[in-house]
C-alpha cells in the first residue's frame, strides 16, 4: 500500500514537476534514490 500510494504521488510529482522546472527530473530522482536509501 505505501508503494503504491508513493507511486502515485510520484506519478503525479513527475507530471506537476518536471513541465515546470528543467532541473524538476533530476531533483525528483535525487529524491527518490534518497527515499530508496533510507527504506
Amino acid at each position: 500500500v505505501l508503494i503504491a500510494g508513493f507511486g502515485d504521488l510520484l506519478e503525479r510529482t513527475w507530471s506537476h514537476g518536471v513541465h515546470h522546472k528543467p532541473n524538476g527530473k533530476s531533483a525528483l530522482w535525487n529524491h527518490i534514490k534518497y527515499y530508496l536509501i533510507h527504506l
